[in-house]
């Protein structure tokens, strides 16, 4: 039943009206499963850096008071990923398949999003997806198990090609007109996130907290390529929009 059980809570935090004065806001936020409250087990909270989330004072809010609750309701580690690869290869087609000129660019933006956010992120082991992924000296070897189980396994590369077609929305073919390429390149950065995955769970991380869903090929790696007690369990979290108390 721990699967099926979810949290709630209120997180008050100041704001300001838009004539200056100051408020309270309200920010309710629900888990889902709930057996995670309290841990001692290592937590990683991926921060992906183009996530519409964080738009305006609405956006602020709610990451502040989802900083907020994590660090009241975490016992032990907690680290906050800055995911400035987790794209990659599909940000490159705007740069002309350029890797080293788009990993650039979202380096830019992860330091503008931390800037934003650093008052939250005291207490909090902070990482960048560079130093956390691609440096870690288990890479090559988790790498070469993903990729091992997308060529042998006709399950698995359906469902990652599902998931990279389900991000092609009215406004990445706006950005990217040819469909089947960016499908590939998505592709092959949903294969980047399962080594992460990996590579978390040998770290010892025991827990994962995103205010989305894990997509499908995350679940799959996680089921097929880690045992019980190496999975990364995720935690989905709901955030919602922040609602003024006076």
């Amino acid at each position: 039943t721990q699967w099926k059980t979810m949290t709630r809570h209120r997180i008050l935090l100041e704001t300001r009206h838009d004539n200056g004065a100051s408020a309270m806001a309200k920010v309710s936020i629900r888990t889902r499963p709930s057996h995670w409250v309290d841990t001692e087990q290592p937590v990683i909270i991926p921060f992906s850096i183009h996530s519409a989330i964080y738009n305006g004072e609405a956006g602020r809010l709610k990451i502040a008071a989802f900083f907020q609750f994590i660090k009241a309701h975490v016992k032990g580690k907690a680290t906050v990923l800055f995911c400035e690869k987790a794209h990659l290869e599909t940000l490159a087609l705007k740069h002309d398949h350029n890797l080293q000129r788009a990993l650039e660019v979202c380096r830019q933006d992860a330091d503008l999003l931390f800037n934003r956010f650093k008052s939250h992120l005291t207490g909090f082991d902070v990482k960048h997806w560079v130093d956390f992924v691609d440096d870690d000296k288990n890479y090559l070897a988790c790498k070469e198990k993903v990729y091992h189980l997308f060529k042998t396994n006709d399950e698995f590369r359906l469902i990652v090609r599902k998931d990279a077609s389900s991000t092609y929305t009215t406004e990445r073919e706006r950005e990217f007109g040819d469909k089947t390429t960016y499908i590939d390149k998505c592709g092959l950065d949903f294969l980047e996130h399962c080594i992460y995955l990996l590579i978390a769970s040998k770290k010892g991380y025991r827990y994962e907290l995103y205010p989305a869903k894990r997509n499908e090929s995350l679940k799959f790696a996680n089921d097929h390529l880690l045992n019980e007690e190496e999975k990364l369990v995720n935690i989905n979290v709901t955030l919602n929009n922040p609602k003024h108390c006076n």
